[in-house]
Parts: C-alpha cells; sequence; structure tokens
C-alpha cells in the first residue's frame, strides 16, 4: 500500500527526485487491478487528479525563490524613492518597492502627515547591488547639498 502526502512528496523534491518520476514509479509498480478501471489508460489507471496534485506540488516549489536582499526605507523625500527604485530597476536589482500613499492623496495632506506617510515608503534590492545602490543615494542627496538637482 502506498501513500503520498504532500510532506512526504516535499521530501522527495528536497532530494531530487521530480513528480515525472513518482508518476513513472507508480505506473510500473501499479498492481494489475489499477489497468481493470481503465484498460485504456495510458496512465495505468492512476488516478488523474493524484497526477494533476504531484504537478502542481512540484510547481509551488519551484514558484518561490529566495534571495539575500536589503531593505531601504525611510527616504527623505518621495523624488528620492523614485530615483533609487528606478536606479536599482535599471540595475536589475530591483524585487519589490511600496509607495506609502498615492501621491495625489500626499499632495492633500499637512506637511506633517505627508512626512507620516513618506516613512511608509520602501523598497527591497538584491543584496549584490546594496553598495551600488547605497552609493547612489549617497551621491543623489550631496548632489541635492550641492545644488545639482534642482
Amino acid at each position: 500500500m502506498c501513500s503520498l502526502s504532500q510532506r512526504s512528496v516535499g521530501r522527495a523534491f528536497v532530494h531530487g527526485i521530480t513528480a515525472k518520476q513518482i508518476v513513472e514509479f507508480l505506473r510500473v509498480h501499479a498492481h494489475p487491478s489499477m489497468m481493470l478501471t481503465d484498460p485504456e489508460s495510458k496512465d495505468a489507471g492512476l488516478p488523474s487528479n493524484v497526477l494533476e496534485q504531484l504537478e502542481l506540488w512540484e510547481s509551488s516549489r519551484r514558484r518561490i525563490t529566495f534571495s539575500r536582499a536589503v531593505l531601504y526605507d525611510r527616504f527623505d523625500s518621495p523624488e528620492l524613492f523614485n530615483q533609487t527604485v528606478d536606479y536599482s530597476r535599471d540595475l536589475q536589482a530591483h524585487l519589490w518597492s511600496s509607495r506609502g500613499v498615492d501621491e495625489e492623496v500626499v499632495a492633500g495632506l499637512t506637511a506633517g502627515e505627508r512626512r507620516k506617510q513618506e516613512e511608509d515608503d520602501a523598497m527591497v534590492c538584491s543584496l549584490d547591488a546594496h553598495a551600488s545602490i547605497k552609493g547612489f543615494v549617497q551621491n543623489v542627496k550631496k548632489g541635492e547639498e550641492d545644488g545639482l538637482y534642482d
């Protein structure tokens, strides 16, 4: 008797076994009575929902990737945030970003409320690009102090 669970199949995936290999194993080792359910089946009578579930479990493992990353938040201005996001995208290091609130909403807020919303601006970039992005932010800030970005 065989029992498949997400946990047991997940352990197989961790060891490099694919859903295709599991299905092939089940086909080769299926009890002869399985063929009686559907003699024309190329799947040795294996239930289609089991085959589909194995494929879903395998595809869900490939859907998520892990990357070492750096979180940037508390930007001095929405412009600096936007420039930094654009720069990280140019480097192909941008993983995620979020504006604290829509620009049109920010325009209607008082200065204190606006600053609070700007504090919610955040972005995540690849750790490999951290030094370059950090240097970019420092250069933009230095340029603003020197009047280069007016």
